[in-house]
């Protein structure tokens, strides 16, 4: 997980705004984000009692014999 989704994830539940600091070259700039509504596009999870019909898909091919 990389620490811009670990700051999104914290935002949720803390009234701190999110802060960046941005490198343009030689130049830093810092910004604050005023966001607390969490992921908005989460990673999805497969849930385990349904069959995994992504790894069927993407699979190789077995030679045709």
């Amino acid at each position: 997980m990389t620490s811009e989704a670990i700051a999104v994830r914290e935002r949720k539940t803390s009234a701190a705004a999110i802060e960046l600091l941005v490198q343009n070259g030689a130049s830093l700039k810092a910004y604050q984000i005023n966001y607390h509504e969490g992921e908005r596009f989460p990673h999805p999870v497969r849930e385990p009692s349904r069959p995994d019909l992504l790894q069927e898909i993407i699979k190789p091919l077995q030679p045709r014999k």
